[in-house]
């Protein structure tokens, strides 16, 4: 009886171990010694660049392109671009007004930090890489700023602040309770 229950059971695990793939095969491909996809890769960030040759226009009013990234676009009439994408112009609903106000003054209003305090600004998740005394953002156009130490040793050494803007996603995720 022994013999025979491991003769069957010997004869279903080879049966199982010999079937061949049909259908679909995906299968990973190693060349050489090295596996695909495990190696190490560095990359350097390009930094982005403005071209001083483009021009930005609010009402008729020349702006830096910072700006245009948090004004609203329900607000907006009417985008234009003239000939040879050089210049854009923007018109704005007569009802909206919108208060213009640089970074490194908006940490100076909203926050309590130092002027010698090291800050690092993020809007909408993107990290800003410019001058916050010229980049421009509509304060109308604001949802939320956060206000991040980064400590070593019990000392603030970098402090970032996130901005949010009033769009529909922000809106949507800051108005969602979480419960744990």
């Amino acid at each position: 009886m022994k013999q025979t229950l491991t003769l069957i059971l010997a004869f279903f695990v080879t049966n199982s171990f010999g079937q061949k793939i049909t259908g679909d095969k995906t299968r990973v491909v190693i060349k050489g010694s090295e596996k695909v996809g495990t190696t190490l890769e560095v990359h350097y960030g390009e930094r982005f660049l403005k071209n001083p040759d483009v021009e930005f226009y609010l009402d008729n009013k020349r702006i830096d392109e910072s700006l245009v990234s948090t004004i609203p676009r329900d607000v907006l009439d009417s985008i234009h671009v003239a000939p040879g994408n050089k210049m854009f112009f923007y018109s704005i609903n007569r009802n909206y007004n919108p208060r213009i106000i640089s970074l490194n003054a908006l940490k100076q209003k909203y926050t309590k930090l130092s002027d010698s305090t090291v800050v690092f600004f993020v809007i909408d998740n993107q990290i800003v890489n410019e001058d916050y005394r010229k980049f421009l953002v509509d304060e109308n156009n604001l949802l939320r700023i956060i206000i991040d130490p980064m400590y070593r040793a019990n000392k603030a050494d970098v402090t970032m602040i996130s901005v949010f803007t009033k769009t529909k996603e922000n809106i949507e995720k800051f108005c969602t309770l979480r419960i744990r």
